[in-house]
């Protein structure tokens, strides 16, 4: 079910933005994306939470359990929402100074080694984008 709903949803969200990219709505230059291209998305995705969370609800009251690898229901702790939402944070703010600490670190190396300003921009700072989204995958 999950495969029939959000590889349809990424084909049309990657569809979408290139064709904002390309009408350049939002940034008259083209092949940029401006302003309003950025509150359609923005848009898009706020109903694609919306409508998670109405499948998520709607398999609560017919009483669907979600079936979870590796594991059994008693092998599960709930824990309290303050406590959630301390781990969340903290997790965000760690991933997002480790990124800051690797990239000015490298950056420092690279430089110390005598690569050009270009080639650390175009190697350094692409590893420092993503690597929150491998640690957090």
């Amino acid at each position: 079910e999950t495969i029939k709903r959000d590889i349809p949803l990424s084909l049309i969200c990657a569809g979408l933005l290139m064709v904002l990219g390309i009408s350049g709505l939002g940034d008259k230059s083209g092949m940029m994306l401006g302003h309003l291209d950025g509150v359609i998305l923005i848009g898009f995705f706020a109903g694609y939470i919306v409508y998670m969370v109405q499948i998520a609800l709607k398999a609560n009251r017919e009483g669907k359990k979600v079936e979870i690898e590796g594991g059994s229901d008693e092998d599960i702790k709930l824990l309290s929402v303050p406590k959630s939402i301390v781990f969340i944070v903290g997790g965000a703010v760690a991933i997002a100074v480790g990124g800051d600490v690797t990239v000015d670190a490298a950056a420092r190396i690279a430089g110390d080694l005598g690569m050009s300003q270009t080639l650390i921009g175009l190697t350094i700072v692409s590893i420092g984008t993503s690597l929150p989204e491998l640690v957090t995958s």
